[in-house]
């Protein structure tokens, strides 16, 4: 009974994992991406120099200046790849890519975001946007995570996700070890169900709740994988672990009540 329990669970974090499976760009496309940088670091940037759509192409250079002399002339010290995207369009045949890098120094990061545009599979790929953002390894340390200054919501908030990974933990062993439980493996999903749900941005300080939703495990604390991402608090109301506590907490003092307790020799 327990195998199936444990192997139910097993099932669902396995589809969790995959419908969060990253995509990874096309060999092609980073070489564009790093090349499409470095016209920009260089200046080289134009209809001659790059391939672009036409709103691009109407851009004057002077505006395309102002963003080379933000760029680092000096080499990073490493790249690194934090995301790419990319929507197809039916029937069209179109289709646009986007692809984001952090290049790190010693005293600063940048955000380069590169996005490219293709008519069809067949048609070269065109240079649709560019964004550069830089901020120095001292104004990144705003989206540390630290206690440190913060209001009493923010602690509300850590109480709240504590809590409810407690109430799910408490219901989900009560689900497997109170006896007489049929199906226990539907006991032990709806353990950690919760409805509604609330973010905080730790940074910020940003709220955000949604009454109209049903998720399992809804809680935690995430960041998207860049130092120009600030954390985010997620919880939600563990209506289900609530319900499955009251009900087999109930049901064992029901069930010892009931118990005939044993006679004694005189």
């Amino acid at each position: 009974m327990l195998r199936g329990v444990f192997g139910a669970l097993a099932a669902l974090c396995v589809l969790c994992a995959s419908g969060c499976s990253w995509l990874q760009p096309d060999p092609e496309l980073e070489n564009r991406a790093r090349q499409t940088y470095e016209a920009f670091r260089n200046g080289n940037v134009g209809p001659a120099d790059l391939a672009m759509v036409t709103e691009l192409q109407n851009i004057p250079a002077e505006e395309f200046a102002k963003v080379t002399a933000l760029i680092p002339k000096s080499e990073p010290d490493r790249v690194r790849l934090i995301g790419y995207h990319q929507n197809h369009s039916m029937p069209e045949g179109s289709s646009t890519h986007g692809l984001s890098y952090e290049y790190h120094w010693s005293d600063r990061v940048a955000l380069v975001t590169c996005s490219f545009f293709q008519a069809s599979a067949k048609s070269p790929l065109l240079l649709q946007g560019f964004n550069f953002r830089m901020a120095s390894r001292e104004e990144l340390k705003v989206n540390d995570f630290n206690l440190v200054g913060k209001p009493l919501g923010h602690y509300l908030m850590i109480f709240a996700i504590v809590a409810s990974a407690a109430a799910m933990v408490v219901a989900l062993v009560m689900s497997v070890r109170t006896p007489g439980v049929r199906r226990r493996w539907v006991w032990c999903i709806v353990s950690l169900v919760s409805v509604c749900k609330f973010n905080l941005d730790w940074t910020n300080n940003a709220f955000e709740w949604i009454l109209l939703h049903v998720g399992v495990i809804n809680l935690g604390v995430s960041r998207a994988d860049t130092v120009f991402a600030s954390w985010v608090l997620t919880a939600g109301l563990p209506v289900g672990a609530i319900v499955v506590i009251a009900r087999l907490w109930r049901r064992s003092r029901s069930a010892a009540k009931n118990a005939v307790p044993p006679s004694t020799a005189a």
